[in-house]
């Protein structure tokens, strides 16, 4: 009789041991999370140098982001400003948030250790 009536209460102990164990779950999650926020910040203040394919050609970039015109810059780096010349910039292999797109003037992208980016000239219509 007496196993019986320990049965309910173990049953409660069982219950409130895995209520225990899925708040710990929780609170190490959350931990989780936070050092993952602390990883990717610091990540995003200790940018290394990275290498670009610019038209197929290697080049060294040592900031977090590239904008249109830098691109521009690598790819054609004797140009002359033209208004009747403009560049469709492509991308490829970048971050994961948005790995491939194009830049227009203007634009910028974060850089990613081996993106590669495609500059094309073409005279305005």
């Amino acid at each position: 009789m007496e196993n019986n009536k320990n049965h309910p209460e173990s049953g409660e102990n069982f219950e409130q041991k895995v209520k225990h164990l899925e708040e710990e779950i929780q609170h190490e999650k959350a931990e989780i999370h936070h050092l993952e926020k602390e990883l990717e910040e610091l990540e995003h203040h200790h940018h290394k140098e990275v290498a670009l394919l610019v038209n197929s050609t290697p080049k060294k970039w040592d900031k977090e982001e590239i904008s249109y015109k830098e691109v521009v810059e690598l790819a054609f780096p004797k140009h002359t400003h033209n208004p009747d010349v403009v560049y469709a910039v492509t991308y490829s292999k970048g971050p994961e948030r948005k790995p491939s797109g194009t830049l227009a003037d203007g634009d910028k992208v974060c850089v990613k250790d081996k993106m590669n980016f495609n500059v094309t000239p073409a005279n305005r219509s």
